[in-house]
């Protein structure tokens, strides 16, 4: 499927992402949502949180940059399990993974954060930036 220049590479790219991020489910039986759940009193949970998109390239091969923010919430003594489920995501999708209509030309790892919360919640954030242009 051709890509037209101006076409946004946001809803193929968060697919790939979430099916990425499967894994992680599966290993360690924390949920993962592309949304901020409703009344979430269980913790811990992950949160795939803000993307941003800027477009590059020209119409002849069109690209995007996203930068996404990967939100973690845990409730424990410390922040060490916040910080193992970091290195977990980090590891996770250091190799890359396919994304329907682009190829991921580049990768790398932003910004992370631990922060109490209070009541013994940490709030961890990874961040990530994806170079990515069409097929």
């Amino acid at each position: 499927m051709a890509i037209l220049f101006n076409q946004s590479a946001l809803t193929d790219f968060s697919k790939a992402l979430m099916t990425a991020l499967s894994p992680i489910t599966t290993i360690s039986g924390i949920k993962i949502y592309d949304h901020v759940p409703q009344n979430q009193e269980t913790y811990p949970y992950i949160v795939v949180g803000d993307m941003t998109e800027s477009p590059w390239g020209d119409k002849t091969k069109p690209g995007s940059t996203i930068t996404v923010n990967i939100n973690l919430y845990f409730q424990d003594k410390s922040s060490l399990q916040t910080k193992t489920m970091i290195n977990l995501i980090v590891e996770t999708l250091d190799n890359g993974f396919e994304i329907e209509n682009w190829n991921m030309i580049y990768h790398d790892l932003g910004d992370n954060m631990v922060s109490e919360m209070g009541n013994s919640v940490y709030l961890g954030v990874v961040s990530f930036n994806f170079f990515l242009e069409s097929i």
